[in-house]
């Protein structure tokens, strides 16, 4: 089986919700990191209102953009 690809996603207002949506839908995919200028955006629980079941444990979350950069990301 073919490693899953690793992605970020920057943004967390309703256009990114709905690309994080569907990325967690995706089996060959990983969300690895989330970045949003806006703290509360990157809560659990605001998240999992959009994207049920989603679970945030190994996955980088910061409000700086700089700090995605640092995640293996592919």
């Amino acid at each position: 089986m073919a490693a899953k690809l690793r992605v970020g996603i920057v943004g967390l207002g309703q256009r990114g919700l709905q690309h994080l949506e569907a990325l967690c839908r995706i089996p060959q995919a990983q969300v690895v990191a989330l970045c949003d200028p806006f703290p509360e955006n990157l809560a659990e629980e605001k998240l999992r209102r959009f994207v049920p079941g989603i679970l945030l444990s190994g996955v980088a979350t910061s409000s700086r953009f700089e700090q995605l950069l640092e995640t293996r990301l592919d």
